[in-house]
């Protein structure tokens, strides 16, 4: 496998030129197209991703490790399919659509003001994470560890208490309407 270390890719539209296989390391990818490709065994290490589109991207037992996701566009990632080791990447203002995190540890990423919809967290490991800003819009969470995850100004929050460990979560008040809706409970707006 090649090596590429603190290079620049720019406006590079890879679903036509192939990336070519190897271990990337502190590399800047910028305003590139990924779409539709197979990046199966690929290593991502410091690596940035901005304002690119991996849409219907593979990447099976591809390591992703301190890895920078900002102002990307992912659809229909399966996030299951990463490597598990050290795996640790930062979704910052991202748009997800249909992506799935299940079965994954989560505890060393970090999702800041980004879009989740109809994203599925099933049995996925949250616990203690800071879930700032972000909307869940039709997302799913069961069988999830949520203690001590912190859901400040996050919306669209749709989950079942009794399907998912929460003890010392927090919620914002507004939040709540998707929470106790489980229970056949509706709040009222003040």
């Amino acid at each position: 496998m090649e090596y590429f270390c603190e290079q620049d890719f720019e406006n590079k539209d890879f679903s036509a030129l192939k990336l070519k296989k190897g271990e990337y390391e502190a590399c800047r990818f910028l305003n590139c197209n990924f779409q539709d490709l197979h990046l199966s065994g690929y290593l991502f290490t410091e690596c940035e991703f901005i304002e690119c589109k991996l849409s219907n991207l593979r990447w099976k037992e591809t390591k992703v490790q301190n890895t920078l996701f900002r102002n990307c566009k992912l659809v229909g990632l399966p996030f299951g399919e990463l490597s598990r080791f050290n795996l640790s990447f930062k979704l910052d203002s991202c748009h997800l659509l249909s992506s799935t995190f299940i079965g994954l540890d989560l505890k060393s990423c970090q999702f800041t003001d980004s879009l989740f919809r109809e994203s599925d967290f099933s049995n996925c490991n949250l616990k203690g994470l800071k879930l700032a800003d972000n909307n869940f819009s039709g997302s799913r969470f069961e069988d999830c560890d949520l203690r001590q995850t912190n859901w400040d100004g996050s919306t669209n929050i749709s989950l079942d208490p009794r399907e998912n460990q929460m003890k010392g979560a927090q919620f914002n008040p507004q939040s709540l309407a998707g929470i106790v809706a489980s229970f056949g409970i509706k709040t009222i707006a003040q």
